[in-house]
């Protein structure tokens, strides 16, 4: 079990109930149309960033695996996986903004696999709820939720054989799915987050997660056009002249 995901990291009101925690060290970082809240006994301290609408958070060593398999073994296998409570983290839209339970995760980090046969496996996934946040606790709208998956893998040896392979994590297959709404707050629960490594004959195969990071969709509130049409100066003109001319038919007729 993994540092980042051993509690709940902020309170959360599903519907009449309440799932209640203790988190003392909230941290509040800003984004550019989004404010971000998290709990820095789980994610560390200093260890999140803003890029625009996207929040990422540095990993530890937690995420670094090696397998190595030396003449008279079969295979290794090394895996990391989360713990069973999420590490909740509060997007709140800024005003004028509604933020949408789409999220796209991503991983950086790199991975290596020798030319014997292998296969490495990075995972981000959770789902996500819609509500407001209070500045202390955040009430979901309902229990309906919005799921994202975002992984990779790679492998080398049994297809190509004698072909080494590395890369990195700039790319995941992602699929989001459940339930799509707009709110002025969501609540993401990365609930699996995990890095694999698997060596198949002699030699070493490894992968290095670095970084994690989720990209918020955010759109403007839809606006009532409020602003009055401004007369041109010849309306006016038309406007005086046809007074002149209410009023010289008034005389006429007394």
């Amino acid at each position: 079990m993994n540092k980042f995901f051993s509690r709940f990291a902020l309170p959360l009101c599903l519907g009449a109930g309440a799932v209640t925690a203790h988190a003392t060290n909230i941290v509040e970082i800003d984004g550019a149309h989004t404010s971000y809240f998290y709990d820095s006994d789980i994610w560390g301290v200093g260890t999140a960033t803003v890029t625009g609408d996207t929040l990422s958070f540095a990993l530890g060593d937690d995420y670094t695996l090696n397998a190595k398999v030396t003449p008279g073994m079969t295979s290794r296998e090394k895996h990391i996986a989360n713990g069973s409570d999420p590490a909740g983290i509060v997007a709140v839209a800024k005003t004028g903004y509604l933020i949408s339970t789409t999220v796209t995760p991503s991983l950086q980090g790199s991975f290596h696999i020798a030319d014997q046969g292998g296969t490495i496996l990075a995972i981000n996934k959770g789902y996500v709820l819609s509500g407001s946040y209070n500045g202390s606790k955040f009430i979901a709208a309902s229990n309906n939720a919005g799921f994202f998956d975002g992984r990779k893998s790679a492998y080398s040896g049994a297809i190509s054989p004698g072909q080494s392979h590395a890369g990195n994590f700039d790319t995941l297959r992602v699929s989001n799915w459940g339930t799509v709404s707009t709110a002025g707050a969501i609540w993401i629960n990365p609930s699996t987050v995990s890095s694999e490594v698997r060596q198949v004959g002699t030699g070493e195969s490894g992968v290095a997660l670095t970084d994690i990071s989720y990209t918020f969709q955010v759109t403007p509130v839809p606006q009532l056009n409020s602003v009055s049409a401004v007369p041109e100066p010849a309306t006016y003109g038309m406007f005086v002249a046809g007074l002149a001319l209410l009023g010289l038919s008034r005389r006429r007729r007394a």
